[in-house]
């Protein structure tokens, strides 16, 4: 059986490849290496590969991730995790490859504590078949969660349908302060564990407990769904905030980015 760490690795790998083909991607997944592109070119979220298989050679992972972007025209990216991909990290590196971004995952084992929605506070569960409430969840991710133009056009892709939040398996609270929608996430359920993703917040609701609410809400609800775990990729700085939840951090993730010259990249 899987330890909880290799559960929730696999658990957040799984969400890359599902989000891609529920918002109309294309997953490649054969011979140890997991390629994903997205409708968006850009490397954030939406197009990726990760071995499934450690035995593959790095230098073999590096080529065929550059002959499937080169096909389409995109930058490469790589994700890599702590435990496994040592020598493929090494391997990136020396290749001219630039880190972009690591991210902590972390797990929950149990249900968090209730919490009360303040004055003017209210949280719903979203109809994955209702336009508008589709339109809220990609208003509140363009303002909370994209940082920039190109992030936006990502949330937008990816979010043009309903998608990523459709079937038993998947669940997305949104919360309105006042009336108007001001933070969201989503949670997925896996193979027992709860993959919660998409916490945003916009702006001008920071600093009021939502995101902490928003990610309570979304943690439970997926172990109402029948999860035992719950995991999470944390950005560097939701991690505080998670662990003062009862996350703790487990293993890290990295996204790598090959150079602007796909031929370089190998």
């Amino acid at each position: 059986m899987l330890d909880v760490v290799a559960r929730a690795e696999l658990a957040n790998q799984e969400i890359y490849r599902s989000t891609t083909i529920r918002s109309g991607g294309v997953v490649t997944d054969q011979d140890g290496l997991c390629i994903f592109h997205g409708l968006s070119p850009s490397w954030v979220i939406a197009n990726g590969a990760f071995r499934t298989d450690p035995a593959v050679a790095a230098g073999e992972a590096i080529e065929r991730t550059v002959a499937s972007f080169r096909d389409r025209g995109r930058r490469p990216a790589l994700m890599t995790l702590e435990r496994h991909d040592a020598d493929l990290d090494r391997a990136l590196a020396s290749a001219g490859w630039t880190l972009a971004i690591a991210l902590p995952v972390m797990v929950c084992g149990g249900r968090l504590a209730e919490l009360q929605p303040g004055p003017g506070v209210v949280a719903d569960w979203l109809d994955q078949a209702n336009a508008a409430h589709l339109e809220r969840l990609r208003d509140v991710l363009r303002r909370g969660f994209a940082e920039d133009g190109e992030e936006r056009e990502v949330v937008d892709s990816i979010f043009a349908t309903g998608g990523p939040i459709t079937g038993p398996d998947a669940a997305a609270a949104l919360v309105r302060v006042d009336g108007r929608p001001a933070a969201t996430a989503i949670v997925y359920q896996l193979d027992g564990v709860a993959v919660v993703a998409w916490v945003a917040t916009v702006p001008e609701a920071r600093r009021q407990g939502l995101g902490r609410l928003v990610t309570t809400l979304v943690t439970n609800r997926g172990f109402d769904m029948g999860a035992d775990t719950a995991s999470l990729q944390a950005s560097p700085m939701g991690a505080p905030l998670y662990r003062t939840m009862g996350y703790e951090t487990v293993t890290n993730s990295r996204i790598w980015i090959g150079p602007l010259e796909p031929d370089g990249a190998a």
